[in-house]
């Protein structure tokens, strides 16, 4: 299954009244996108990479939209009044592994806690479903309690765990990988 750049996913209404839509990633996004990696890295937030520069993000973003051509992976923002505050991606795993689809989620600090997270989670499983996968994987780090959590309200089961394998805030912790059927 293919998505087209600024592709609408759905709207809806956050906890605290506000309109979130979910859409495919544009180029146009790139200074956005960057403001939101770079607030996710500045809290330490549970996130795998640290500040990015501005060609960095440029490469990302030019990077996703080919391989979003050629399917197989997806990226959808929220949005609250143009601003991207979310977001969540889909690929396939490994080549050799093309049934599996990982999944990775982030949400700014002052929109947590309003049902978007949820939100997401539903429509990241059933656009991968769309996308023919059919087992998805993640990976967590063991000291993010309210994602566990999250995780196993929409049927995440934890598979492995990699002791020590994040230095977080000073302390390592460890790598939670869990999956779901589809």
């Amino acid at each position: 299954m293919r998505f087209k750049p600024n592709q609408r996913i759905e709207e809806f209404t956050a906890k605290n009244g506000k309109k979130v839509l979910l859409r495919i990633i544009k180029k146009g996004d790139t200074l956005q996108l960057l403001k939101f990696i770079n607030a996710l890295a500045a809290e330490d937030t549970y996130i795998l990479t640290t500040k990015k520069s501005l060609k960095e993000e440029k490469q990302w973003v030019e990077d996703v939209l080919k391989k979003m051509k050629k399917g197989g992976k997806v990226v959808v923002v929220a949005e609250v009044g143009g601003k991207i505050i979310g977001n969540f991606m889909i690929h396939q795993s490994t080549e050799r592994s093309p049934h599996v689809g990982e999944f990775g989620i982030s949400v700014l600090k002052k929109y947590r806690n309003l049902g978007i997270g949820n939100k997401m989670m539903q429509t990241f499983i059933k656009l991968g479903k769309r996308m023919g996968y059919k087992q998805f994987i993640l990976g967590v780090f063991g000291n993010n309690k309210k994602a566990i959590i999250l995780y196993k309200k929409y049927g995440f089961k934890e598979v492995a765990r990699l002791p020590k394998f994040f230095l977080h805030k000073g302390k390592y912790v460890d790598d939670i990988l869990m999956m779901r059927k589809a």
